[in-house]
């Protein structure tokens, strides 16, 4: 015999809180790319803001947080409430 359960009481594997998480890393890690962004070296001229703080430091971290939130999203379990 299979076991069958009603169809109204499946609960979605991520909770309310986990896909708060997800949409907040969602945002992090664009920020963080959009933050990297911008204009590049190339053989012609040298763009020194290339090594600017906010792309060298801020951006990647806030691109780590955002993966690293996306984990924590994914993994945090559904109340029992």
């Amino acid at each position: 015999m299979q076991n069958r359960t009603n169809p109204s009481e499946h609960s979605f594997p991520i909770s309310r809180k986990g896909l708060l998480l997800l949409s907040l890393s969602i945002l992090l890690i664009i920020a963080g790319y959009v933050l990297m962004a911008g204009e590049g070296s190339n053989a012609s001229r040298f763009f020194p803001g290339i090594f600017s703080v906010c792309r060298t430091l801020v951006a990647p971290l806030l691109c780590l947080s955002g993966y690293l939130l996306a984990a924590v999203g994914i993994v945090l379990l559904p109340s029992e409430d």
